[in-house]
């Protein structure tokens, strides 16, 4: 068994059954952020591991055991809590946020649409006024996400109580993804915590308030662990009741988890005297011990393995790179989505950076039929719905954009583009024009068809023809084709890479190494 940790400013994870901790399983640090509140492990639905952590203003996903690091969504403020949905979206607690409503900024769930996996359009933030929230947790059973805070003005000040809040789950494209489906109030203590215990007499005039939420495996209950105890709560009948003996009156327990085979509790509190927010140790129960490792840096800790019952198992595949490029298209939410092999991924324009991780065509795309899962010839974006069109072979299809399920039936090409006869009813690659109409490439030649009825426009030329300022060697056989965010087209063969201008069809930029123009298809 193995323990996840969040410490000063790295993620370990670190194998229970070893003695000697000083050297972890696996460490990833990253410069220039201020640490981790909150750590925990993920998978996709092929099995693949994901560290999600948060901390200083962001929520990172980063691949385990590889290290990379797949995903950094800013937030406004220090997140203490993250988790991953299913539909590869983050959302953090944030205690002090930055969210207005007319009461003045106070805490805040956000929710981050920079996704993992392929979102198809891009959608502005979603955030929730929570006051001091500390603590999330997805809820696969009932797609629903649960979160804690606290009601009233602040967590200094009196007259409030915890808050365990039930949202329910729309899927990351609806308006909003997430809206409150109930409220439950956590029993807190009124007094100021300086005045139940010496431990606090660091924070006067602070006030009880929940940290973290931890599944209770094989049970459709959880535990909620506030400032001065630990509670559980009963998800069927919405009621809290007494946490187990050997943990509920413990204090400051930030982090927690149950592993889902073994049931050994594991919990990191701040315990130091001097109130500080970290630990040296962590300790154990069912059996009982502890662990000090010898540096006081830790901040939460949580078993690797997951109960699936609770965490998300979101639809993605493993990460990596593009070797080859065998179509290309811009997509909707004007990023250039790349199709290689069996896999798919999507770029940042400006840096050409990844945004996510290459995912299996069969997953992003669960509408295509076998035979188009690898080796795509061609992709453009239809002018009528946005929807995508894939063509490999002689045959055609369409995919619904937000969902990838098939639209129609698998068609031959001859079926619906008529005007591709002069090519053998194949393509190399093709893109779509301004004025809405694609074109098509297949070895030397070049034609466009018209959108609507697939019929011919003018003659079949010559890619040498038409754009005169491509390379020579590239005049034949390209791989991939698409229009670029400024209505140039790029052209790529291989690992060259070339811009036209649009029209005079002039040379702009190349042959240039694919690969440095868009290093996100390799690293």
């Amino acid at each position: 068994m193995s323990l996840v940790i969040a410490s000063a400013n790295q993620i370990y994870v670190f194998d229970t059954a070893k003695n000697d901790w000083h050297t972890p399983l696996w460490s990833w640090t990253k410069s220039n952020w201020g640490g981790p509140t909150d750590v925990r492990m993920r998978q996709d639905v092929h099995g693949k591991q994901f560290v999600v952590a948060g901390g200083s203003s962001t929520v990172l996903v980063v691949d385990y055991p590889d290290g990379q690091l797949i995903l950094d969504a800013a937030a406004q403020s220090s997140i203490h809590s993250a988790e991953l949905l299913p539909d590869g979206v983050v959302v953090g607690a944030a205690p002090h946020g930055t969210v207005d409503d007319g009461r003045g900024t106070a805490g805040a769930l956000t929710m981050h649409r920079q996704h993992l996996v392929h979102a198809g359009t891009q959608l502005a933030d979603w955030h929730d006024r929570l006051l001091d929230a500390h603590g999330v947790l997805w809820d696969e059973t009932t797609q629903t996400l649960w979160a804690v805070g606290r009601q009233g003005t602040g967590p200094q000040t009196a007259g409030g109580s915890g808050l365990l809040r039930k949202y329910a789950w729309h899927g990351y494209a609806a308006d909003p993804p997430l809206t409150i489906s109930d409220e439950f109030t956590v029993p807190t203590d009124p007094r100021p915590l300086d005045q139940i215990s010496d431990h606090f007499r660091a924070f006067p005039g602070w006030y009880e308030s929940p940290h973290d939420i931890a599944p209770i495996p094989g049970s459709r209950d959880f535990l909620v662990t506030t400032d001065v105890k630990v509670v559980a709560f009963n998800v069927a009948n919405g009621t809290f009741y007494e946490a187990p003996a050997e943990i509920a009156a413990l204090f400051e327990v930030k982090g927690l988890g149950i592993h889902p085979q073994s049931q050994q509790i594991t919990l990191l509190r701040h315990d130091q005297p001097n109130g500080d927010y970290s630990s040296d140790h962590i300790e154990f129960y069912r059996p009982t011990g502890s662990r000090t490792v010898g540096w006081k840096e830790f901040y939460k800790a949580r078993w690797v393995d997951n109960d699936p019952t609770w965490t998300a198992t979101f639809i993605g595949g493993t990460s990596g790179s593009l070797s080859q490029v065998d179509a290309a298209v811009l997509g909707r939410n004007r990023t250039p989505w790349f199709f290689g092999g069996d896999r798919y991924l999507e770029l940042d324009w400006t840096h050409g950076t990844r945004n996510g991780y290459a995912t299996p065509i069969k997953d992003a795309w669960p509408g295509l039929p076998t035979e188009m899962h690898s080796d795509l010839d061609a992709v453009i974006l239809g002018t009528n719905n946005g929807n995508p069109r894939f063509f490999k072979g002689d045959w055609y299809a369409e995919c619904d954009l937000k969902t990838g399920k098939l639209v129609g039936r698998v068609r031959k090409i001859s079926e619906v583009w008529p005007g591709l006869k002069g090519l053998g009813y194949r393509v190399d690659t093709a893109l779509m024009g301004p004025d809405g109409d694609p074109r098509f490439f297949r070895e030397d030649k070049y034609v466009q068809c018209r959108w609507g009825d697939g019929a011919l426009v003018d003659d079949v030329r010559t890619i040498a023809h038409v754009w005169p300022g491509m390379p020579s060697e590239m005049h034949s056989d390209l791989n991939a084709a698409f229009m670029g965010r400024d209505g140039d087209p790029r052209f790529i063969k291989k690992s060259a890479y070339a811009q036209c201008t649009w029209g005079s069809g002039k040379w702009v930029e190349g042959p240039l190494d694919l690969f440095a123009v868009w290093p996100g298809l390799r690293t």
